[in-house]
């Protein structure tokens, strides 16, 4: 059973002690998550790499696409975030406080219960957890899944499919905002939007559940 490692991954320590602890590894460039064998998929988070994609949102595009994976297949997500808080860098410190971080890690358990989440303490913890995973799960014997990344095409029908959006308004609004986003943009936000009417965007914000 082979291991696949993104080859965006730049930890070698990572991958060293993979191979000293028996884990079959190849590399090569994945659509999805940053370790993937079987059905399991794993998107890897050193803290530093946690805050800074979670400002620019990447992160939460990151694990959409694993949602995505998981609702086609019979799949396993997860988030492995490693580092101590006092690891993390003045530059981010500057603009997001601890009570912030805390906050968002809140956000991702409530919102994307579906993959699990792991913090653990440094590099050396998350590759030894990892291994430890690999060696636990080859017994399950499930094929290996061609993890996808999520087209903007996706995003374009799940936005039609709410029948609140023409494929026009989808793909205008799909321009400036993720899916994650659309679902938590405010009135005042969407109405800003070339297109946009008031009336329509009260009853898909009704829709979606969100006063």
């Amino acid at each position: 059973m082979v291991m696949f490692i993104d080859s965006r991954e730049k930890n070698q320590k990572i991958i060293d002690i993979l191979n000293e602890n028996g884990v079959l590894t190849e590399i090569k460039e994945l659509p999805v998550a940053d370790y993937v064998w079987n059905d399991i998929a794993i998107e890897r988070k050193e803290i530093n790499d946690f805050v800074a994609s979670i400002s620019t949102n990447h992160l939460f595009d990151q694990l959409e696409d694993i949602i995505y994976n998981l609702s086609i297949n019979e799949a396993r997500g997860v988030l492995a975030m490693y580092g101590n808080l006092n690891d993390l860098e003045w530059r981010y410190l500057k603009f997001f406080s601890i009570p912030i971080f805390y906050k968002h890690v809140g956000e991702i358990l409530s919102h994307y219960p579906k993959v699990d989440f792991f913090w653990l303490e440094n590099e050396e913890a998350f590759a030894t957890f990892l291994s430890a995973f690999y060696h636990q799960s080859y017994t399950r014997k499930k094929p290996h899944l061609n993890f996808i990344k999520k087209t903007k095409r996706d995003d374009v029908n799940c936005l039609i499919a709410s029948k609140h959006f023409s494929v026009a308004q989808a793909k205008r609004i799909l321009k400036e905002y993720s899916l994650r986003q659309i679902f938590n943009l405010d009135l005042k936000d969407m109405v800003k939007i070339k297109g946009f009417g008031k009336i329509g965007v009260n009853k898909f914000i009704k829709f979606r559940g969100k006063k």
